[in-house]
């Protein structure tokens, strides 16, 4: 396996082979997105097989979306910080609810029926 990176340090490619996973970044270094590539007729061209994956991050750089192929993941913060209180799938529906202790650590995830406490 070989790596490619930017100047600023990223990590631009990884190739496998006729493989290549190309990422995208923001001018802030938040990655964009990632896809697959395959080498044919001495050229690079997306993967028609693998998903590609894509963040969309608002104005605070925070992740609020993930897709991966047609799978949609949303994601809603608290105000103007760091602290993740929700994740929504495609359609608006409940994934895992998030709650805090003190010091915006998180405590506990609830999916679906399932409950998980944090150390």
């Amino acid at each position: 396996m070989a790596y490619d990176y930017n100047d600023k340090g990223y990590r631009e490619h990884r190739y496998a082979g006729a493989n290549r996973v190309e990422y995208g970044y923001t001018t802030a270094g938040q990655l964009l997105g990632v896809g697959r590539q395959v080498f044919v007729n001495d050229a690079w061209i997306a993967d028609e097989n693998a998903p590609q994956v894509t963040y969309q991050l608002d104005a605070l750089g925070r992740r609020v979306e993930k897709r991966v192929g047609n799978d949609v993941e949303k994601y809603l913060w608290a105000g103007h910080n760091m602290t993740l209180l929700a994740v929504y799938d495609a359609e608006d529906d409940l994934v895992a609810r998030f709650e805090y202790g003190a010091g915006r650590m998180p405590v506990r995830m609830t999916q679906g029926e399932d409950t998980y406490y944090f150390a």
